[in-house]
């Protein structure tokens, strides 16, 4: 219940993936995360802030509209994507 609060927060997220050497299992001080959806970038900024300093790493990001996550090629990132939430 949470996590769907705090994502219903965020807006319109359709999906979110991990990208990057988290996606492969290796330990690494930046996490990266692909965000499609209408995303309110205020609040993902703030739960940022707040979870880098929990986690201690630093975390990137990338956000696609819903028209651009539709013809999104998560290849282009790794092969090794992993899929966190999907609204489906």
């Amino acid at each position: 219940r949470i996590i769907e609060s705090v994502v219903k927060k965020l807006g319109d997220v359709e999906r979110v993936y991990l990208v990057g050497d988290f996606s492969k299992g290796l330990d690494s001080e930046i996490i990266d995360l692909v965000f499609v959806g209408d995303i309110d970038k205020s609040y993902l900024i703030k739960l940022i802030d707040k979870a880098e300093e929990m986690v201690k790493r630093k975390i990137r990001y990338l956000i696609y509209s819903s028209e651009e996550g539709e013809s999104l090629s998560m290849e282009q990132y790794d092969p090794e994507h992993f899929l966190l939430w999907s609204k489906n």
